[in-house]
Order: C-alpha cells, then structure tokens, then sequence
C-alpha cells in the first residue's frame, strides 16, 4: 500500500513539473524552437497531406516511431499547429519515464524512499522538462532505454517467466525504432537476457529457445528498418550513407569533427555535454552509487546485473563520435552549442545510480534534492537553459522575416522548396503542405526542379551555394524570364511567376492556408 501511494506521489510531482514547464515555454513558442522537431511534425502530417500522401513520406533517415506516434494526432489541425501532436508524445514519455525509474530504483533497493528520490533525481531537471514540451525524438528514446531495463529486471527475478520475456522483447522493438542509439541498447540486452538465462541454468535447449524468441521479436524492429531502406530507398544503410545522415550533414558538411579519431577528445567531448545538463553533485552521487553497484555484484551473483545495460548509453556516444557517425559542438564563434542534448539521454542513469547511492542517507538525499530544484528553479527562471542554447534551436532572423512575407502575400499555387532546409519556414507559413513541391514528391519533384514554369507558381531559395533550388535554376535566363523576384533579404530569395506566364486560373485555385491556431512570436 505504501508502495501504491508513492507511485501516486512520483505521477503527482511529474504532472505539476511538467505543467509548470509547459505554462514557461508554451505560450512564447519555445516547444516549437528545435528545428527537427518541426521536421517531425510536417513528416507525420504529409503522409496524408502531400501532393505525394503516404507512408514513404516517413523518410529513410530518422528512426519512425515517433513520427507514427505523432501521425495519430497530427490530422487534427490545432494540435499540429500548435505542436502539441509531437509534445504530447514526449510529455506521456517524461511522466512514463518518471514512473520507471522510480520501478527501477524499488526493484533493486526495495526502499520507497530511495525510489521517490530517483525520481525527483530524474524529473527536476530544466533540459529535461524542457525538451518533455518538444516534438523531439530524445524523451521517447529515454522511456523505451527505461523500460527496456525496467522490464529486463522483472525478467532477472523471473528468469522462466514467458510474459516478462516478452515485455522485455517488445520494449527493446519499440527502442529500436526510435533512434539509432537505441540499436546499440538492443546489443547490450541481448547479452543481458543471454547472462540472465546463464545464471538461470536452464538447460541448453531452453536456452537456445528463448533466446530464439526473444530475438525475433526484439530483433524484428531493426530488420524491417533494413528492408524498409532497400525496398523505398535502394540501400539496406541509406540512413547512413545518404547526404541526410548525420556523418554527411553534422560531421563532414558542418564540419563539427573534433572527436572523430582522438578516443580521449570523444570522452572529454561526451563529459562536457552530459555535464551541461546534469547538475555536478547529481554526477558524483550517480558515480559513487555506480561502483557500490558494481562492487555488490561482483561480490553477489544473486545481486541484479540488468541496470549495467544503461552503460551502454555512454559507449554508443563514444563509439559514434569516435567513428564520426555523430557529431557534439562546443561554442562556436557565435556561442551556440552543437546537439548538446545527447547528453541529457544520460539522465535517467544517472538518476538511478545517484538514487541507489542515498538509499540509506535520507537526509543527503533531501539536500540534493532540494539543491536540484532550487538550480533548475533559478535556470528557469532567468531563461538560463543550455538546450536552447544549441544551434538546432536558434531561430534565422531572416527566415523568419522571409516567412512573415510569405504568410501575408502566398494566394494561390504550388511552391518549390528545398524541404530538408526549410522545415520552419514550411510549418509556420500556415499553407497547406499539398502546396509545397519538395525533395519527398518522387517523380515530380525532378521535373519541376528543372523545369519550374507551369508547374510552380512560387520558388523559395536560399542564397547558400549548396541550396539545389539555387544550384539548378539561378544562373538559367529562362528561370529569369518566367519568374520574378518577389522577396528578398540577406539569406532568402522568392520567386514569383510572372502574371503574362502564369498558367494557373485564379478563380478555380483556391487558396490553401490554414486558420491560425496559436502564433509563434517571432
């Protein structure tokens, strides 16, 4: 009963905190600030508003289920333009996530008071209540890594039971379909569930059988990725090759490569990024509850092993920064940081060894946790968030000046966009996604990139010398005599057909804007 009534307590802090942070970011726009998430939400809502609907509109790069997840809402226009279809699904994963560590912690302590404290360890955090408002991918991740471990020890102390192999299975399928961090988590429970069954001493043929179970289920996710990538894209590691990947964009394009090659710069580089979002005496108690952790089992075998899979966080970022598969930026000469968030998906260790180190002192457990809510109070507070600080989440003045004129003076006809790039300018413009002619919209996307007139009425380029739209059309005297620029600014150019060769009729082109929700300020 008392166990009960904590687990009411752990939803009730979660809820207030998280209601707190919607009330602080909410109205000012900032769920909306990180440009990816805004990618997230126009990707769901083009598999059935699109001048190409359908699956494929889910892309070959970003991992799908949160996009799926957001789909069930995003028909709903408030809710996609406001972002609440993508904010809901991170909000149920922070409350979900504060319910799992608190699971965890009891499970492996059996004290409610060192549970509750892993929650408050994990929930009072300012990058996690902020990105727990966003569209964005990294709570959900977080959940899935929780509840994949969460499951994993139910099944240690029921190492026979079919039902807690399934959960296990079915956690680690839904991880693998989030991010790709999430397929080296799968590695890391697969060994986990191969020790658990050892230790078991089941017989081998059991244990070959199980683990032929959970892996078709487990294993299922990251296959149908695969065959998913060559059946619509050509390529099994699309993801990975292609000029959208994260190599390509954040390592070779952006040239954020400090870590590539050099282990100890990759070490220092993922340690700066988990220090900016977790609090310096959480990270020392998480450390020291770390190695009494590993002390007792070694000492015990009975002793619980299924929490170390959380290790395997810290080694998928120092492998992928290492190899150059991912990128974590510094300050720049600007004073932004570069995907800093990768450290926050280190929370929830940190909260569960941190909380395993003050299972027995109470009254340190109070003092943290009473220091974490006054620093993330004050950060709050006065706008001090590191997160926001990140060069995903900076607003281009000028895109969204060209945005602002293109919501006041868009009538009617389809536009050509470089969609990968422009994303915010895509969703904020208020214009039905059917109107924009994109990269996506296979076999005609080709053609009217090369031969806009009478297929487009608008063209929006950038001025950057990798813009396609530029590349192709921008030195062509025909494009010249066929369009007109309409808008013009430091960054951006717009194009307009010109009225004597316009071949759309303006009395049977309705125009396609959507009424206004909730506005950002811009």
């Amino acid at each position: 009963m008392k166990n009960d009534k904590a687990r009411w307590v752990v939803v009730s802090i979660a809820v207030v905190l998280l209601v707190a942070s919607f009330a602080k970011y909410f109205p000012s726009g900032l769920t909306l600030a990180y440009g990816d998430g805004l990618s997230k939400l126009n990707m769901s809502r083009r598999v059935f508003d699109s001048l190409t609907p359908g699956l494929g509109q889910l892309g070959g790069v970003w991992l799908p289920l949160q996009q799926v997840l957001i789909l069930l809402t995003v028909w709903i226009d408030p809710l996609y333009q406001s972002g609440l279809s993508g904010s809901l699904v991170s909000s149920i994963a922070f409350v979900g996530t504060a319910v799992l560590v608190y699971q965890i912690v009891h499970l492996i302590t059996q004290r409610v008071s060192a549970a509750v404290f892993g929650t408050m360890f994990f929930s009072i955090n300012n990058s996690m209540l902020y990105m727990a408002t966003t569209p964005m991918a990294e709570p959900l991740l977080i959940f899935t890594i929780t509840a994949t471990v969460y499951s994993l020890i139910r099944l240690e102390i029921e190492p026979k039971s079919n039902s807690r192999l399934v959960w296990v299975a079915l956690s680690t399928f839904a991880m693998s379909l989030v991010r790709y961090e999430g397929w080296f988590v799968l590695i890391a429970t697969t060994l986990a569930v191969f020790t658990i069954f050892l230790k078991a001493k089941i017989s081998r043929e059991e244990l070959e059988g199980r683990l032929i179970a959970f892996a078709s289920l487990a294993w299922v996710g990251v296959f149908l990725w695969l065959v998913w990538e060559m059946v619509i894209f050509g390529h099994p590691l699309y993801f990975a090759q292609s000029k959208y990947s994260a190599h390509v964009i954040d390592v070779v394009s952006y040239g954020v490569n400090q870590s590539q090659g050099n282990f100890w710069a990759t070490v220092a580089t993922y340690l700066m990024a988990v220090k900016i979002n977790i609090a310096l005496p959480l990270l020392f108690a998480s450390v020291i509850g770390f190695l009494l952790y590993v002390f007792q089992t070694i000492r015990s075998p009975k002793h619980h092993i299924s929490a170390l899979v959380l290790l395997s966080v810290p080694l998928f970022y120092i492998t992928s920064l290492f190899l150059g598969q991912t990128a974590i930026g510094n300050l720049d000469q600007y004073g932004h940081y570069y995907n800093i968030r990768y450290g926050l998906i280190m929370l929830p260790v940190v909260a569960i060894f941190a909380a395993l180190w003050v299972r027995r002192k109470i009254v340190v457990g109070l003092i943290l946790a009473g220091f974490l809510f006054v620093q993330t109070a004050s950060n709050i507070s006065q706008g001090q968030i590191a997160i926001l600080n990140d060069a995903g989440a900076v607003p281009s003045e000028s895109k969204t000046e060209a945005t602002q004129w293109f919501m006041a003076n868009y009538d009617y006809g389809s536009i050509l966009i470089e969609m990968f790039k422009n994303n915010d300018v895509v969703f904020f413009s208020r214009i039905s996604l059917s109107r924009f002619l994109y990269e996506g919209n296979l076999g005609i996307w080709e053609k009217a990139l090369n031969e806009p007139e009478g297929q487009v009425r608008w063209v929006y380029m950038s001025k950057c010398p990798d813009d396609l739209i530029r590349q192709t059309l921008a030195s062509r005297q025909d494009f010249e005599d066929n369009f007109e620029l309409a808008f013009e600014n430091d960054d951006v150019q717009i194009f307009r057909e010109r009225e004597e060769r316009s071949s759309l009729d303006v009395s049977k082109t309705p125009t396609a804007r959507y009424t206004t929700y909730c506005q950002r300020n811009f």
